[in-house]
């Protein structure tokens, strides 16, 4: 604990204990390690709740390929190495065809679809056998038929729901507002019980038949103390 209006002393936080597969400890970050380091700032005043993540490094390199799936355009290319559970951006796909179908989005092998814009966590269980890569494989899908997107509050205020064409881009959030006493809001995920979000305002998403359309609000409840993780 730390008094109010005090710094938090560096020197009294417990030495990090590095977890296997990394190699060092970086720091203390204000952010999860999946979601990339951010450094905490020690000169901070502390008046409300302040979380810290120990943050570690690995020398391990990893690439992301995209894998076009017999659709036909330009090559998309990432270029970058990530470290295990480093965020990397997910590249767009928006130019590839397969026949009359458009592209939807990309696919990691254990069915997990990402959009443009958002984000995969490069995670080992996610690379393919026997290699340093994790590869996105496009998916595609017919352009016809109008679909709803729900926007779920999820406990909150506020939501709605938006009708699209089927594989149409759409805005994360673009008109919808939502809100809940005592949470902030984080952003939007398909699953209802999730902590983190999928996809902030302002990202790029369309919508098909095969999942269900709904995006629930992801909130977080605001605390106070102060604690370390």
């Amino acid at each position: 604990m730390v008094n109010y209006g005090e710094k938090i002393n560096k020197n009294d936080l417990p030495d990090p204990v590095i977890p296997e597969g990394y190699d060092s400890f970086l720091g203390w970050s204000t952010t999860p390690g999946s979601e990339g380091y951010h450094p905490f700032n020690f000169d901070t005043l502390i008046y409300e709740n302040v979380a810290i993540y120990p943050y570690f490094t690995s020398s391990a390199q990893y690439t992301i390929a995209y894998a076009l799936n017999g659709g036909e355009g330009a090559p998309v290319s990432d270029g970058k190495k990530y470290a295990e559970n480093a965020n990397a951006d997910v590249q767009d796909g928006s130019h590839l065809k397969k026949g009359k179908q458009v592209f939807i989005c990309w696919q990691d092998k254990a069915g997990q679809r990402y959009f443009p814009n958002s984000t995969v966590v490069v995670k080992k269980d996610l690379l393919d056998d026997n290699a340093n890569t994790l590869t996105l494989t496009a998916v595609y899908g017919d352009v016809n038929e109008q679909l709803p997107l729900i926007y779920d509050p999820n406990g909150g205020q506020g939501g709605g729901t938006v009708m699209l064409y089927k594989n149409q881009k759409h805005t994360v959030g673009e008109n919808i507002a939502v809100s809940r006493e005592g949470y902030e809001f984080l952003g939007w995920n398909t699953d209802k019980n999730a902590s983190e979000s999928a996809w902030g305002n302002g990202a790029s998403i369309t919508v098909d038949e095969v999942d269900a359309n709904v995006l629930y609000a992801v909130w977080r409840v605001n605390q106070y103390p102060y604690t370390i993780n």
